[in-house]
């Protein structure tokens, strides 16, 4: 079950920092499945349909992207959001191929809620 502002799946190996995430996106109204590591994300067998993916930069078991790639390859095309310290022109070219969007850190948690806010509100139109 989603709830009207939308469904977020947060992909963070740090505990602190993921739980810290999910805290703020809860208080903005959000739900939240929290994955420790993609192995965990790529377990799920079903995404909600107005929903996002909010990416660690970095994940101790597979690259970010790559997720977001397999994910695609399995016909996942929820929109994603990746939180990365200076991002290389390498990891900025392969996000805009997959239509990812790159939340800069560290970045202001307003800012943060505004673009998955936005994000949401994109797969209510499609």
């Amino acid at each position: 079950m989603q709830d009207q502002r939308g469904f977020i799946y947060l992909v963070e190996h740090d505990f602190a920092v993921r739980d810290s995430l999910r805290f703020a996106l809860e208080t903005e109204g959000l739900l939240v499945q929290e994955f420790p590591d993609a192995a965990s994300l790529l377990a799920q067998s079903r995404f909600e349909p107005h929903s996002c993916l909010v990416l660690a930069g970095e994940l101790n078991d597979v690259n970010s992207i790559a997720l977001v790639r397999m994910l695609r390859k399995r016909g996942v095309s929820i929109p994603a959001i990746l939180l990365a310290t200076f991002p290389g022109r390498n990891l900025i070219a392969e996000s805009r191929k997959l239509n990812v969007y790159i939340a800069e850190c560290p970045f202001v948690a307003d800012d943060l809620i505004d673009a998955i806010l936005a994000t949401l509100d994109s797969t209510r139109s499609n």
